[in-house]
């Protein structure tokens, strides 16, 4: 596939599932871009598009009023951020699709298949800080720093909108110190950035498209098939890489 096309397909299609469902960017980027784009590309086009898109949604909060779940997510993360850009650098790209197929199929296959079986009554707090390490070393590699913070969040016993709250806050924060390492470790580079924004025009419209029939259609059945998307893009991933 061509690559101006690989990176404007996978843009339009994570801007449309991000702006219908406030996360995801990532992976459904990953879908596509895991595909054509090298590793050392593919991770700071997702992290910078990713924070477009957290920025587009974003409503502004003081952050004194933000909830403690989210700085349980960020003291967790950000110490992993830099380990997992110096994994990214020194991985094989067969290893990197083969990890983002491993986790894109094993996202997908937990929330459509099991989802109830994992309803937490009570969830421990500190589990909180070793999901943020997680998603701050997954952030550092290939910029899918909401995959496992998402589910997790999905299944503890919390409002919606709070979740939601901590999410987006752990998200910027998260990216935006990744883009910092990144720049630092000479990854952010002018052919970069020319494909950023290459991808930013291509996200723009999906994205607002998205937020849009957020309101007009079924939200659980969109999510399904958002997932089984992911999970046949993961498996694939996997069987052509073996």
């Amino acid at each position: 596939m061509n690559l101006h096309l690989a990176i404007a397909l996978g843009a339009m299609l994570a801007g449309f599932v991000q702006g219908f469902s406030g996360f995801a960017f990532g992976l459904v980027a990953m879908a596509v871009w895991a595909w054509a784009l090298e590793p050392t590309l593919a991770g700071p086009l997702v992290v910078l598009c990713s924070l477009a898109g957290q920025f587009m949604q974003l409503r502004v909060t003081k952050l004194r009023d933000t909830n403690p779940i989210a700085w349980r997510y960020i003291a967790g993360g950000l110490p992993a951020v830099p380990l997992g850009v110096l994994a990214l650098q020194w991985m094989d790209p067969r290893v990197f699709k083969l990890g983002v197929g491993a986790l894109l199929v094993g996202v997908a296959s937990l929330s459509l298949l099991w989802r109830d079986l994992f309803r937490l009554r009570h969830a421990s707090s500190r589990l909180d800080y070793v999901v943020g390490t997680a998603g701050g070393f997954l952030g550092g590699v290939c910029g899918l720093v909401g995959a496992l913070p998402s589910w997790w969040s999905s299944h503890k016993p919390i409002d919606r909108l709070e979740s939601r709250q901590a999410l987006q806050v752990f998200f910027t924060v998260v990216h935006i110190v990744t883009i910092g390492v990144y720049a630092l470790r000479g990854l952010i580079t002018t052919t970069t950035l020319g494909y950023a924004l290459l991808a930013f025009a291509a996200m723009y419209l999906p994205a607002r498209a998205g937020a849009t029939l957020y309101h007009r259609l079924d939200a659980a059945s969109a999510q399904r098939a958002i997932l089984g998307v992911l999970l046949v893009a993961g498996v694939t991933l996997l069987a052509v890489n073996r």
